[in-house]
């Protein structure tokens, strides 16, 4: 890139989570797209203009991870907690609270790091009381780990991915 071109070099995600290299001219005189695999996008400038854009070498390419984290709801959490062969975390939440929200991608860190030897699944209580009745959840959020589809260990409230993952690896044989 030669300054004389007035290029700049630019990172950018694009709005379907594409990780790109683009040289971006300042020049608004022609039509401003970026271009890559998934389509053509407009990029604005700060001075309401548009802005040329091309990409450079290979995008890298986004690793999409498997989901690991089970929905549970009344109707499958027979067949996933109480008949599972692996030790299973759930996290009895709902969607208003506060603290769970903050725990979510700790119980999501745990499902990714335990894949393969324990389960870990979200319940939304208001969605799903009856089993928040049956376990005598009364505050939230509520960690129970099961094993062979008994209740091991509980802990109510904000806990640490270290505490969870202790109460798994308790359990994990």
């Amino acid at each position: 890139m030669s300054a004389n071109k007035n290029f700049m070099l630019a990172t950018v995600i694009l709005s379907v989570g594409v990780l790109g290299y683009m040289e971006m001219s300042k020049s608004s005189e022609r039509p401003c797209t970026v271009q890559n695999d998934s389509g053509r996008f407009m990029l604005p400038n700060a001075n309401a203009g548009y802005q040329t854009a091309s990409f450079q070498g290979p995008i890298p390419q986004v690793k999409k991870e498997a989901r690991t984290m089970i929905e549970l709801r009344e109707n499958n959490f027979n067949a996933e907690v109480l008949q599972s062969k692996e030790p299973v975390l759930v996290d009895f939440f709902a969607p208003w609270c506060g603290p769970c929200r903050a725990m979510t991608p700790v119980v999501e860190q745990l499902a990714t790091d335990n894949a393969g030897n324990a389960k870990v699944g979200k319940i939304d209580i208001d969605k799903n009381p009856n089993l928040a009745d049956t376990f005598q959840v009364t505050s939230i959020p509520t960690i129970i780990v099961y094993k062979d589809g008994k209740v091991v260990d509980r802990m109510v409230g904000v806990q640490s991915k270290k505490q969870l993952q202790a109460a798994l690896d308790a359990v994990i044989r």
